[in-house]
């Protein structure tokens, strides 16, 4: 049995279902949700999933967005009534059950409260754990094999030959798809020319299709573009404030003494010089801009996401739990070499 703060987990078939499905979905990056569900003394009971189709995913992390809560929260309004968050799920394709320090950090600060639990699914293995974390590290409940089967067959030779088998076997699937609308419409072609009717009617349909497929790749393609221009200007402004140093007043050159009457040089007193050492780093002001996370801004500018608790550290009123554009944070960079050095 798997205890959670003392209370009883108990996980409906259903729910479980439904999170394997999501996870075993795609093994080229993490997915992930919202666990639904309800606490009370004596137990912890998650009867349905939210996934987060909106989060940020990549090969190793899951960033939930403010339109994945907004989603949820609202669905909690609606849909589930009664309910609330218990938690959350993602997947580890092919790296094993456990917490990463990223996800401790989301644990610990979205779901801390009472009886709330972290499921993780490896759909390569065919595995699960459940589990809760604090003062940075994290523990495991309890673990178990799925109800489907591992994605990866027992022979195979490791995990990321396994992956990459997938993902390409995904690709050709989608290969076929995109290619299986031609073959049918080559097909109606020939069986309208045949009976000699209805043929162009058919068509149309496809080319509308196809038209607004079009559009979207162009809408994402410009999006993309965007986003790509917004970087590179934040990255030319971090790298300007990176160039201006504190103004330092020099310490006057002293001065020849003057003699006295006796024609000896007066020795003046040892005067009080104040000692301002350098900083090796200098505080810069960061202007947030839509779609920046606090590890994504860490990886860019201290060159590592897990240094993000530094600019947490430096911000004290921050919400961790999302970014507003147009605020402004502060992080703390290494000071470039003048040119003497």
């Amino acid at each position: 049995m798997v205890e959670v703060d003392g209370r009883k987990l108990d996980m409906s078939p259903r729910a479980m279902e439904a999170c394997e499905e999501h996870c075993f979905s795609r093994v080229d990056v993490e997915v992930g949700g919202f666990l639904l569900g309800s606490v009370d003394d004596r137990s912890v009971t998650i009867s349905r999933i939210q996934p987060a189709a909106t989060a940020e995913s990549s090969q190793t992390n899951l960033t939930f967005t403010h339109e994945a809560w907004d989603e949820v929260l609202s669905k909690l309004d609606s849909e589930f009534k009664g309910l609330s968050i218990v938690g959350w799920y993602h997947s580890h394709p092919g790296f094993g059950c456990f917490l990463s320090e990223y996800d401790i950090f989301i644990q610990q600060n979205f779901f801390s409260g009472p009886g709330q639990i972290a499921l993780v699914i490896d759909p390569l293995a065919g595995t699960y754990g459940y589990f809760v974390a604090s003062d940075g590290n994290y523990q495991e409940l309890g673990s178990g094999s799925t109800q489907r089967t591992a994605l990866a067959r027992g022979d195979a030779p490791d995990f990321a030959e396994a992956k990459a088998d997938i993902v390409n076997r995904s690709q050709g699937a989608k290969q076929n798809v995109r290619r299986w609308p031609v073959g049918v419409a080559a097909g109606i072609v020939a069986f309208g020319v045949g009976l000699g009717i209805g043929w162009l009617a058919i068509g149309i349909p496809s080319q509308d299709a196809q038209r607004s497929a079009t559009n979207a790749l162009a809408a994402s393609e410009s999006e993309v573009e965007s986003l790509e221009s917004q970087l590179r200007e934040s990255e030319a402004t971090v790298e300007q404030l990176r160039q201006e140093d504190d103004v330092i007043e020099p310490t006057p050159e002293p001065t020849s003494q003057p003699a006295d009457p006796a024609g000896e040089t007066a020795v003046p007193e040892e005067p009080e010089i104040e000692v301002v050492e350098e900083s090796a780093s200098v505080l810069v002001a960061f202007p947030i801009r839509a779609g920046d996370t606090l590890w994504g801004i860490a990886e860019r500018l201290l060159g590592e996401g897990q240094r993000y608790t530094e600019i947490v550290e430096l911000n004290p009123g921050i919400d961790p739990r999302g970014l507003n554009p147009g605020d402004v944070i502060r992080i703390e960079l290494p000071r470039a070499p003048s040119e003497e050095e």
